[in-house]
């Protein structure tokens, strides 16, 4: 099976370079070894490529299959200060995050950002209070998800074991209307009183999702599965996603003795020929690029590359070709999490 190193080594032959000794060094005074930010240029072609390929053919050919727990309802003590969003949860749980609270002393349910911060201030009175929380969404974050770190984006359909396929909401806001809020968009037109209870999330058996993100303004994103009703027991939900592609850096071509081969092998469903076109016609627009000679025919097999990747689209009547739903939207487009 090739390894990284092996295309690398093929790739940096467009830079007048044959093999991974650095350039200037004693035993390579006559060949064109790899200078300060060859190999990273390679690995940024690599990369590149990989996602270019990603975008290009269905999600369906990078598919990997997940399942995930609802936990049941947990009681948690909460160190909470009135009208702030800052807490200690002492009993707290990496499958919490984004999950929804009813704290003690606030009318409001609220939402679990981290263990130290709700979304919504805490309306109660300072001190310490306890709290139910409820296991209507599934964090991706590795304590709550194994691998969930690898996940590009959520593929319908969303299954709850032993009850069905959920759902899918169209948007946030229809979402939120789903989980039991009488009126989302115009809640001021409502007669005076009605905005208490009827505005929290109902309990039950959960029909309908979405697939949401959450940021606390550190631009570091926490993905969430969100099910409504909230459970009141723990049940399993499956569902497929496209992963996303492997990010490879300069150690996995050269660990430094630039001999030894650190061994990393490149595994994709189709042949490397695609890899290495992609990889190619970036290389092309490098300063470095030195084989301008065979511009034309790198051009030539990236195009031909391109057209191939159409001929592992599965037939749209197909079960498994339904379009994905997007990480960040709820509308049934399929767009990555990852801009590129």
């Amino acid at each position: 099976m090739p390894t990284l190193k092996t295309i690398a080594v093929e790739l940096l032959r467009d830079f007048g370079i044959t093999t991974l000794t650095p350039a200037n060094s004693t035993d390579n005074t006559n060949i064109r070894g790899p200078s300060t930010g060859d190999l990273q240029a390679v690995c940024n072609a690599i990369n590149g490529a990989l996602e270019e390929i990603w975008c290009a053919v269905p999600a369906e050919i990078f598919q990997q299959r997940y399942g995930g727990v609802l936990r049941e309802p947990a009681t948690v003590s909460v160190t909470v200060t009135q009208y702030s969003k800052t807490v200690t949860i002492t009993t707290w749980a990496d499958w919490m995050t984004g999950c929804t609270v009813a704290l003690t002393g606030d009318s409001i349910y609220n939402e679990i950002a981290s263990s130290t911060a709700l979304v919504k201030p805490y309306m109660g009175a300072t001190g310490t209070t306890t709290g139910t929380v409820y296991a209507d969404c599934i964090p991706f974050v590795t304590g709550a998800l194994t691998d969930s770190d690898k996940i590009a984006r959520v593929l319908p359909p969303i299954r709850l074991a032993g009850y069905g396929n959920l759902r899918p909401a169209g948007s946030r806001v229809e979402f939120l209307q789903w989980s039991g809020l009488l009126d989302v968009t115009t809640p001021h037109t409502l007669p005076a009183g009605t905005q208490t209870s009827n505005f929290n999330k109902q309990t039950g058996t959960p029909t309908s999702y979405f697939v949401d993100a959450m940021n606390l303004g550190n631009a570091s994103y926490t993905n969430l599965l969100r099910v409504n009703p909230m459970p009141t027991s723990a049940m399993m939900v499956e569902f497929n996603t496209m992963i996303k592609p492997p990010v490879y850096v300069t150690t996995d071509i050269d660990n430094g003795d630039h001999v030894t081969d650190p061994a990393k092998n490149v595994i994709l469903p189709f042949s490397l020929f695609f890899l290495t076109a992609f990889a190619r016609r970036r290389l092309c627009g490098d300063g470095r690029f030195v084989n301008v000679g065979a511009k034309d025919e790198i051009n030539r097999q990236y195009l031909k590359a391109l057209e191939s990747l159409g001929d592992l689209k599965p037939s749209i009547t197909a079960a498994h070709s339904m379009s994905a739903t997007p990480i960040f939207r709820g509308s049934m487009s399929a767009t990555p999490i990852f801009r590129g």
